[in-house]
């Protein structure tokens, strides 16, 4: 979509008796939504008229577009100083030239041209597409797109992130239109864009991505029945948990045990439905208490200890000692058990 933004510059000047005002105008679209009008160029802009005061003054702005069959073309608006001119003497007409192809063609007229008339203007760009609002879970990748028309081109964009600036007008993703791609967003944001070009900088609309936290309900029970999807019989664990994290520590459960889970995932637009069940089998446990059945003896300089089922541990005590406190302690592949209470052996040397 390309328009062109208006200025108009007002000269004045003396020639002999005669007063000349050098009028230059060019004239801006009113808003237009960039989904419904599409391919806008301007065919025919306001040209330089050279007057004198009082006399009356006529400029021509025609421009052509692209809509649907139930969208009006847009309103043409005259500006002077920047500001718009509400009040104005125009006229504007629309030419259908085809099914979803239309000119408008708009005249101002000022009966009396007078120095007042005079005025610096300039052009701003201008945005046709702007960041939108749109909610989206953490950590996925967002796309966000700004286009941002002249004259004169190029027009160079920063992105804004809550007002803080994400690029250089120097690189790449600078030139309109331009794609700012978002990885690993994590929490509500407003982005908005400015526009560059040489003669002004305007700010686009913000868009806010809001940032849901998604919800994962887990269910876990012993493995054996496959009833309906309804809720399971001896149920032994049910809980609703927020990712990130995607992981989830279930405790309690039996060693060597057999285990049906299945989840089902929660949003702002209601939960889903619940996976199949999946068999899982738990490994073996932690002792539940420490050894028994402890006895040392005393061989020379070494002191073995026996613990349960024929294990023992030759311990060399190069050192002469009287005494040696010990505990022990079952563990298996899950981890350790708990420790014995402390033991004493006394050594006697001959």
């Amino acid at each position: 979509m390309t328009t062109k933004n208006g200025f108009i510059g007002l000269v004045h000047r003396r020639d002999a008796a005669m007063e000349i005002i050098l009028i230059i105008l060019l004239s801006a679209l009113r808003t237009l939504s960039a989904e419904t009008v599409t391919e806008l160029e301007f065919v025919r802009s306001p040209s330089t008229v050279v007057s004198s005061p009082g006399k009356p003054v006529r400029m021509l702005c025609s421009l052509k577009g692209r809509g649907g069959q139930d969208e009006d073309p847009p309103d043409v608006l005259w500006l002077r100083d920047g500001r718009p001119l509400e009040y104005a003497d125009t006229n504007q007409i629309q030419v259908p030239l085809d099914t979803d192809l239309w000119m408008v063609i708009s005249t101002l007229r000022i009966e009396k041209v007078q120095l007042p008339d005079m005025g610096s203007y300039r052009c701003l760009p201008h945005f046709s597409v702007e960041p939108d609002h749109m909610s989206v879970v953490a950590n996925v990748s967002v796309r966000l797109r700004c286009v941002a028309h002249g004259p004169p081109e190029p027009v160079r964009v920063i992105w804004l992130r809550d007002g803080a600036p994400l690029n250089t007008l120097r690189e790449a993703v600078a030139l309109s239109p331009s794609t700012l791609n978002l990885t690993g967003l994590n929490r509500t944001s407003s982005f908005s864009c400015e526009a560059h070009n040489d003669k002004g900088v305007a700010t686009s609309a913000s868009g806010t991505i809001t940032v849901e936290s998604t919800q994962t309900s887990l269910r876990a029970k012993p493995s054996g029945e496959r009833d309906s999807d309804g809720p399971p019989g001896d149920l032994v664990h049910n809980q609703n948990v927020n990712i990130p994290p995607t992981s989830h520590l279930v405790e309690g459960l039996e060693p060597h045990g057999l285990y049906a889970i299945r989840v089902s995932c929660h949003s702002s637009q209601g939960p889903s439905g619940w996976g199949p069940w999946v068999d899982m089998k738990t490994r073996e446990g932690v002792p539940d208490s420490a050894p028994v059945n402890l006895s040392a003896v005393c061989n020379g300089t070494e002191a073995v200890v026996e613990v349960g089922l024929e294990t023992e541990l030759s311990l060399n005590l190069s050192t002469p000692l009287s005494n040696v406190t010990f505990r022990v302690c079952a563990y298996t592949g899950a981890g350790p058990g708990p420790w014995t209470p402390e033991s004493t052996l006394t050594l006697v040397h001959p």
